[in-house]
């Protein structure tokens, strides 16, 4: 029968396949275990390594953050200890200012007298506004213990000085950073933990940029408010040497050391509107240097507050001379004022 021999040979053929069908069956199930291995394995890691790169991320944005928070509260010092020294710059020039504007008119015209007492006024108003708190106040006097146990000498008055020039009267302790954990460590967990801690960090910032900000607009007003005196310090020292000339006119027997003084004053006070750079005389006065005053090596540009210090400065000495020229003139007190100002006055 022809059936047969077919059948037979049949059989090898389907052994083949079944075996094909086993080998394939055993590597399908082989790549599903190795697969099972990988997920249990190599998975987690990858994921492990993902949340450590997270947290690597957001722990170097908090130290920055940190970094930051602290340069701007360092800074914030800074200006605070400045402003506190301008301040008693600026109250010891307030009383010398207002003396200017009580004078007369033979010291100063009655329009230059007029905006002195106005700058005063405005000086005054400014002073009785601002005070430091008491954290303020302390670290202003931790700083000037400084410069008396330092003995530190400024070549320059405070209110010619940039934050810079008082860092090293603070002491300033370095920013406390974050410490990354150890890699196996990290948890999702943690990574929420870590962005509060970003999230807290950066509000720190704005609240400390914003202290910043209010401590630099206080300072900048006082500079503002002694600035605001310079114009009519300067019309005042402008007409100063002329007047001078006028004074000594008017008491011909005024003492030759109340005349130097005068024209010297006068002449420095003039000078002073314009110089573009100071010097310090022997009695330690700032002075134009152009001037052919006696003078060390030391030169400093002025910023408008000092500068209206300096001529200030010299239209006092100029006022006094003026003063002392009148006196010695007359011979001494009594004679000049027509009557003795060291006995009692009685109106009767």
């Amino acid at each position: 029968m022809n059936s047969s021999p077919v059948e037979v040979n049949q059989l090898p053929q389907n052994s083949r396949r079944s075996q094909k069908t086993l080998w394939w069956s055993a590597g399908g199930g082989l790549l599903a275990i190795l697969l099972v291995v990988a997920a249990v394995i190599i998975v987690p890691r990858v994921l492990q390594a993902q949340r450590v790169a997270s947290y690597s991320e957001l722990v170097s944005q908090i130290n920055i953050a940190l970094t930051e928070t602290h340069e701007l509260g360092a800074l914030t010092d800074r200006v605070t200890v400045l402003y506190a020294l301008q301040i008693d710059e600026a109250r010891v020039f307030q009383p010398a200012l207002e003396g200017l504007a009580g004078y007369s008119d033979h010291y100063f015209s009655e329009e230059n007298l007029a905006a002195l007492a106005q700058a005063n006024e405005a000086l005054l108003q400014k002073l009785l506004e601002d005070d430091l708190t008491e954290s303020e106040a302390q670290l202003a006097e931790h700083a000037k213990d400084a410069i008396e146990t330092h003995g530190f000498v400024w070549q320059t008055d405070f209110l010619n000085l940039s934050p810079d020039a008082v860092e090293h009267l603070l002491e300033l302790n370095p920013a406390q950073l974050v410490t990354p954990i150890a890699d196996e460590a990290v948890t999702d967990l943690v990574i929420e933990e870590a962005h509060e801690a970003l999230l807290s960090a950066a509000a720190d910032k704005l609240q400390a940029a914003s202290r910043l900000t209010a401590v630099e607009a206080r300072a900048s007003a006082l500079l503002d408010a002694v600035a605001g005196a310079l114009h009519p310090l300067e019309n005042s020292a402008l007409g100063a040497p002329e007047q001078a000339t006028v004074v000594i006119g008017m008491y011909p027997n005024a003492d030759a050391r109340s005349v130097a003084q005068l024209n010297d004053s006068a002449k420095l006070a003039a000078e002073s509107v314009s110089a573009t750079a100071f010097t310090f005389d022997d009695d330690y006065r700032p002075v134009p240097v152009s001037s052919d005053a006696s003078r060390n090596g030391v030169e400093v540009a002025a910023t408008d507050a000092w500068r209206a210090v300096i001529i200030a400065t010299h239209l006092s000495s100029y006022s006094e001379a003026i003063t002392a020229a009148w006196i010695t003139d007359a011979g001494g007190f009594e004679q000049a004022l027509g009557f003795n100002p060291f006995l009692p006055f009685f109106p009767f």
